[in-house]
């Protein structure tokens, strides 16, 4: 698969292209410049070209991998999900280290995600924070408003009417509102 970041292998296992490239994988691939790239694609391709190996009937193969893997690198938007999946991959290594006992091959995908986009959840963190502090805020302000506005009718109204309306009053008012279930009308 050129141009998707991995390539299936004969085996079905997902080639890393940066280590086809004779480039260290993960974060420190991930800093690699375009130079650096080209400058291994140049050093590998000398060593395995057709021409050099003409006795070897795997050669074209190897040397075709070797295209594949540096377009693929090359592509930004290739390598971006190749960088994503190495990191994944990465995630699940060592998850599966951390819990060597589990017999799931899956884990959380949320861990997953943390360990791939670790800014992106510490954001997230940080507004949920955030909008929770707000809520209390605005439960606090509408207590307080219930609270004045109790204390007005106690003050003004209740002391005009009757206990019958008073009762009518707190009982229709004050109540607390609950949802009212699916379903029910």
């Amino acid at each position: 698969m050129v141009g998707s970041g991995m390539a299936a292998g004969e085996d079905g296992e997902l080639v890393d292209h940066y280590s086809v490239l004779g480039l260290p994988s993960g974060e420190e691939g991930a800093k690699l410049t375009l130079e650096e790239i080209r400058k291994a694609f140049r050093t590998q391709s000398l060593s395995s070209h057709p021409d050099k190996r003409p006795g070897d009937p795997t050669a074209t193969a190897d040397f075709q991998r070797l295209r594949a893997s540096y377009d693929a690198i090359c592509d930004p938007s290739a390598r971006r999900l190749l960088d994503a999946r190495l990191r994944l991959r990465l995630s699940l290594r060592r998850s599966r280290k951390k819990n060597p006992t589990s017999t799931s091959t899956s884990t959380s995908t949320s861990s997953i995600l943390e360990d791939m986009f670790p800014e992106v959840f510490e954001w997230w963190r940080a507004e949920s924070a955030k909008s929770r502090a707000e809520y209390k805020k605005f439960r606090a302000e509408i207590r307080k408003s219930w609270a004045e506005r109790e204390a007005w009718y106690t003050e003004k109204v209740f002391p005009l009417v009757s206990e019958e309306t008073k009762a009518s009053i707190l009982k229709h008012v004050f109540r607390r509102r609950r949802p009212k279930k699916k379903g029910t009308r």
